[in-house]
């Protein structure tokens, strides 16, 4: 696992060991901010419907009334820019500094080190191009995503401007799409195919792989 965190500078106390057993999984499904605890880590070696792309680590994050969402930090890969692999270092490193992480120097044990943890996170929208699982039909969905975090006891603040709707191109693109599954399959429809989607990596498409 190829992070280094050791040299990574992050821009920022004592946490408790509250992991917690959560009989009833509710999505989080709102952006804003949130008290979370780390509850579990996984990487793409423990997905078995993973089917190769960029390896990540994803930790299971609870909030205060027991919703679940699941950040996913992308590893930086050997062509990535040297800003882009500082970007996605840093923002790993940010959030489990914030957790309470101090010994970087394996990140296996980091990140048994921040479960139980408790930290605050700002969780914002972004809309991307999908398709539906039983007609292939191509649909514009909405993930929440993980934006940045703050130590337990620090201001966090979230911004609507944090969401992310597609871009002019990305909607051209998604119409000319549906216009095309449209004609294939004498259909019609006047829904803009707009739909809700969590992160549990189901549906979710990596938006490193899809820049």
């Amino acid at each position: 696992m190829n992070w280094n965190l050791n040299e990574v500078e992050t821009s920022n106390g004592k946490n408790n060991n509250n992991k917690k057993e959560y009989k009833k999984v509710e999505w989080l499904k709102t952006p804003g901010s949130y008290i979370c605890t780390i509850n579990g880590i996984q990487t793409q070696d423990d997905n078995p419907n993973w089917k190769g792309g960029t390896p990540y680590i994803e930790f299971s994050v609870f909030t205060e009334d027991g919703r679940k969402i699941t950040p996913r930090f992308y590893q930086p890969k050997d062509n990535d820019k040297p800003e882009s692999a500082d970007f996605k270092r840093k923002l790993l490193k940010e959030f489990l500094v914030n957790a309470g992480v101090t010994d970087f120097s394996n990140i296996e044990d980091s990140m048994k080190e921040s479960t139980g943890k408790r930290l605050q996170c700002v969780f914002c929208t972004e809309e991307y191009i999908g398709t539906d699982r039983e007609t292939n039909e191509p649909m514009v969905r909405t993930s929440l995503k993980y934006k940045f975090s703050k130590k337990m006891g620090q201001t966090i603040k979230y911004d609507a401007k944090y969401n992310k709707q597609l871009t002019p191109d990305q909607h051209k693109d998604f119409l000319e799409l549906h216009k095309v599954w449209s004609e294939s399959s004498n259909k019609s429809t006047n829904d803009n195919g707009v739909v809700y989607e969590t992160n549990d990596g189901e549906d979710y498409i990596d938006d490193l792989d899809r820049k």
